[in-house]
C-alpha cells in the first residue's frame, strides 16, 4: 500500500473504529506540522465543534506499517490514542 492509500484507509478505518465504540461526529484532517528541527504530516482527530483534538504523526505510522507490515497493529495503536481524547 502506498502512502496516499494508507492515509485514506487509516482515516476511514479509524473513524469506523471510533463509531463502533460510540464516538460519532468525528472530524479528521491532515496538517503539516513544523516544530524546531522537524516537520511532518499530522492526522488530527477531534469531535465536531471541539477545539480539542489529538494529532498523529501519520508519516511515522506509515513508516511503522512499512517496517512491520502490520496495518492492524498500527490502526489499533491509533485507536487507543484517539480513545484517550474522548
Amino acid at each position: 500500500m502506498d502512502y496516499e492509500t494508507f492515509k485514506q484507509e487509516m482515516t476511514e478505518d479509524l473513524k469506523q473504529r471510533l463509531y463502533e465504540r460510540g464516538i460519532e461526529d468525528v472530524e479528521m484532517s491532515f496538517h503539516n506540522v513544523e516544530k524546531a528541527n522537524q516537520h511532518y504530516e499530522s492526522l488530527t482527530v477531534r469531535q465536531e465543534g471541539s477545539n480539542v483534538g489529538v494529532n498523529f504523526n501519520i508519516e511515522n505510522a506509515f513508516a511503522e506499517y512499512e517496517h512491520t507490515g502490520d496495518y492492524a497493529g498500527v490502526l489499533a495503536e491509533s485507536t487507543v490514542e484517539s480513545l484517550n481524547l474522548f
